[in-house]
């Protein structure tokens, strides 16, 4: 079972939520509020996602229950969240992703493989959900290859490999090293932890086929005495 409490007031009882899948090595991965309306204010969707599944739950918080609204069965070792569109990513093999649209009917999209070396395997820091200029993207940071990679997840007819993005960051001959991925509005920030610099992107800038860098690379203003240590965990 999961429980929901209210830090504003600890002393409520959580509500709790009890899950479709009773198994006792089950891992949750993640929680994600859905949107909602301004009509929904006295109840919430919330979204659990484990190691077997997804289950949505409908929260009213004047009754103090928790309704299931439906459940998704899938073996997950992970996965990526984006509360702004619902959107789920999974990663249900070493390079494969499987995305839902949790506001969706019919929540489950079409599936991927990532382009990986020989010996790779998808890892936590190499991937992200972001929405950006209304399309949510899986984002794939490559740093063997100093390629990030953007895929629609939210479109279907636009989620193809020849619809991808694909950023070459090797052209800055500085930006070479472990890449990791942020956004400010909708721009795209590729971040190499070695150099401590960052390169921007705007994906609708484009010079050609290729999505040049609108700022950088630029270092990385560091606190007093901080050092690299706010890296290191990156």
């Amino acid at each position: 079972r999961v429980g929901v409490a209210e830090t504003l007031q600890p002393s409520r009882e959580p509500i709790v939520m009890g899950l479709r899948w009773g198994r006792a090595d089950l891992e949750v991965l993640d929680l994600l509020w859905l949107p909602v309306s301004p009509q929904q204010a006295e109840q919430a969707d919330v979204a659990v996602v484990t190691t077997y599944g997804i289950e949505t739950f409908r929260l009213s918080f004047e009754q103090r229950t928790a309704r299931s609204l439906k459940a998704i069965t899938l073996t997950a070792r992970m996965c990526w969240t984006d509360p702004a569109s619902g959107m789920v990513l999974a990663c249900t093999g070493p390079r494969t992703l499987q995305p839902f649209d949790l506001q969706s009917k019919s929540p489950r999209m079409p599936r991927f493989d990532l382009v990986l070396g020989r010996d790779q395997v998808i890892e936590a820091l190499d991937v992200a959900v972001m929405t950006i200029y209304n399309a949510t993207y899986c984002i794939h940071a490559d740093s063997t290859n100093g390629r990030v990679s953007l895929r629609n997840i939210s479109n279907p007819s636009q989620g193809t490999p020849e619809h991808d993005i694909v950023i070459d960051v090797t052209e800055e001959e500085a930006f070479a090293g472990t890449l990791r991925l942020s956004k400010v509005d909708n721009l795209l920030i590729v971040h190499c932890i070695e150099r401590m610099a960052s390169l921007v992107f705007d994906i609708r800038h484009r010079e050609g086929s290729a999505v040049p860098s609108i700022c950088g690379p630029s270092p990385i203003a560091q606190g007093p005495g901080a050092g690299g240590a706010s890296w290191a965990g990156w």
